[in-house]
């Protein structure tokens, strides 16, 4: 599992194995997304991306939204704050981080 061909060749970053003797560097697919697989990944759910961070589907590590804009709930895209408004990731709630800008 996590690897390409009888030759173990792991599944590369941003990609998982479930199966036995996989045929190419695809695997069985990419990550999903909220999600990252680092190589030799077995699951497309591996690991979350922490809180504040996103990753669309493939992706091989998690990205943190730039100053001024915020990951919405379930959705592996930054969005730019309301005017007048910003974000500070180190100080947000779990909430105020998933959906909205101190």
């Amino acid at each position: 599992l996590g690897s390409v061909s009888r030759y173990g060749i792991p599944c590369p970053a941003g990609r998982y194995g479930d199966k036995p003797g996989l045929k190419n560097a695809r695997c069985s697919g990419p990550c999903s997304p909220e999600h990252w697989c680092p190589i030799g990944s077995v699951s497309p759910i591996n690991l979350k991306c922490p809180d504040g961070n996103i990753s669309r589907a493939g992706d091989a590590q998690c990205y943190q939204c730039s100053p001024d804009f915020y990951s919405a709930f379930r959705t592996p895209l930054c969005s730019e704050c309301p005017s007048l408004r910003t974000f500070d990731a180190a100080v947000a709630t779990d909430s105020a981080l998933k959906e909205t800008c101190d």
